[in-house]
């Protein structure tokens, strides 16, 4: 689940402002359908959806030289706006009821 989670929250980033939005992971799920003892594995994820605000990726792991199917997920981020740091309107030592 790792791999996919990171397959589908680095492709989230992809043509984004991080400077602006940054994805955050709020759902993953998926079945482990078998194991790899050897060898090397491959996570594609592929965009179900995306939106303003949310993208869907489905992430199929694979193993490289057999091509078996070792896990099939889905993970869905939001895109989190960021904010500068606002200054606070109290001035250093006032306090909001003066």
């Amino acid at each position: 689940m790792v791999l996919a989670e990171s397959a589908a929250s680095l492709h989230a980033c992809w043509g984004q402002d991080l400077t602006q939005t940054v994805p955050v992971g709020i759902e993953i799920n998926g079945s482990h359908v078998r194991s790899a003892g050897n060898g090397h594995i491959l996570a594609k994820a592929s965009i179900v959806r995306r939106s303003s605000k949310l993208i869907v990726h489905n992430v199929d792991i694979s193993h490289e030289e057999s091509g078996h199917p070792l896990c099939i997920a889905r993970v869905t981020n939001f895109y989190k706006a960021l904010h500068p740091r606002r200054h606070s309107p109290v001035q250093p030592g006032r306090h909001l009821a003066e």
